[in-house]
C-alpha cells in the first residue's frame, strides 16, 4: 500500500496481513515474517516470468530532418525486462506491451525492442502530462500474443515533474 508523502523522506509504503483468526483483544501476538528483495539474480526470480531490471526518465524529443533533437513537451520512460523467460525468445519474437496511463497522460509514443546486451527487452513509452499539479499513474507489461512475459511495472509520476 502507498500512503502519499510531501517528499521522499517519510515512510509511505506498508504493509498489513489480515489473519484467518482474529487475536484476542489485550493479548500479546506474536509475529514473525521475512522480507525477500530480489534484483538482477534470474535464480531470485520466477523462470517464467520476466521482471523490470532498470527505469529511465528523459525529456522526450523527437529527432528532426537534421538529426537534432527537439524537446516535445512529452517525458519519456524506458523501461528495461528482463529474464529467463525472455532469454530463451528469438530476437524477433513478436513482443508486444499492455500499457494503462491514468486520465492525467496522454501516450504519444509506446514501443517494444529486443535488446542484445541484456537478452531482454525495453519499452520505450512517452506522455505528455495534462495537469503538471497532478501525478500520473503507469502501469506497463510485455506480451506475446494472450501470453503475458513479465510482471507489471508500476511507476507515479508525481506533480509538478
Amino acid at each position: 500500500m502507498e500512503i502519499p508523502t510531501a517528499d521522499e523522506t517519510n515512510d509511505n509504503i506498508v504493509a498489513f496481513w489480515t489473519p484467518d483468526t482474529l487475536p484476542e483483544a489485550k493479548k500479546p501476538l506474536t509475529l514473525s515474517y521475512r522480507l525477500n528483495f530480489t534484483r538482477d539474480e534470474d535464480k531470485l526470480h520466477s523462470q517464467d516470468i520476466a521482471y523490470v531490471a532498470r527505469t529511465m526518465r528523459s525529456t522526450g524529443d523527437v529527432k528532426q530532418s537534421n538529426l537534432i533533437r527537439e524537446p516535445d513537451g512529452s517525458v519519456a520512460f524506458l523501461v528495461d525486462f528482463v529474464g529467463p523467460v525472455l532469454k530463451g525468445l528469438d530476437a524477433n519474437t513478436p513482443v508486444a506491451s499492455q500499457i494503462s496511463i491514468g486520465d492525467n497522460g496522454e501516450m504519444v509514443e509506446n514501443n517494444v525492442r529486443y535488446n542484445p546486451v541484456t537478452k531482454g527487452w525495453r519499452l520505450t513509452v512517452r506522455l505528455k502530462v495534462k495537469d503538471d499539479k497532478k501525478p500520473v499513474e503507469m502501469r506497463a507489461a510485455l506480451v506475446n500474443g494472450d501470453k503475458t512475459l513479465s510482471e507489471t511495472w508500476s511507476y507515479q509520476l508525481p506533480a509538478n515533474e
